[in-house]
């Protein structure tokens, strides 16, 4: 289990911060723009978070609610505009974090893993097979401005 918590304290304090306008600070319609005048594929990711359920909270930070709220309008928000969503919000294991949002070493591997294989099958959608580069996982790194 990760950090003990009070959900009540958590409850109070995601209300104060974020509210219901939340909803309103929408950076996917400035990166759906950039999709559509520039040509730029964009890729919208759902970074992993500890699941530590207390009461009615999902973890030290966030009420279970808000998290289930967030993304349903994630996903949502994201078809509506034709981005595509990368969802890793359930990938790493309780073990796999420090605290309820930064990952361990493994949880880094495993993130950059399955990115990793994401990319390889748009980059042989976008420049196809024969074209594609080999991608560099951790066992495998570029050195510094390689």
């Amino acid at each position: 289990m990760g950090p003990n918590y009070r959900c009540q304290k958590v409850l109070d304090a995601f209300g104060q911060t974020y509210g219901e306008d939340w909803k309103s600070w929408n950076i996917l319609a400035y990166l759906e723009q950039i999709e559509r005048e520039r040509g730029i594929d964009v890729v919208v990711i759902d970074l992993p978070s500890q699941h530590d359920p207390r009461e009615s909270c999902y973890n030290a930070r966030q009420p279970a609610s808000a998290d289930l709220a967030y993304r349903r309008w994630l996903r949502d928000q994201t078809s509506s505009r034709g981005l595509e969503l990368w969802d890793l919000h359930d990938l790493l294991s309780e073990s796999q974090f420090e605290d309820s949002v930064h990952p361990t070493e493994s949880g880094h591997q495993k993130i950059a893993g399955s990115l990793t294989r994401r990319l390889e099958v748009r980059m042989a959608k976008t420049l196809g097979a024969n074209s594609l580069p080999k991608l560099h996982t951790a066992s495998n790194t570029l050195g510094p401005g390689e």
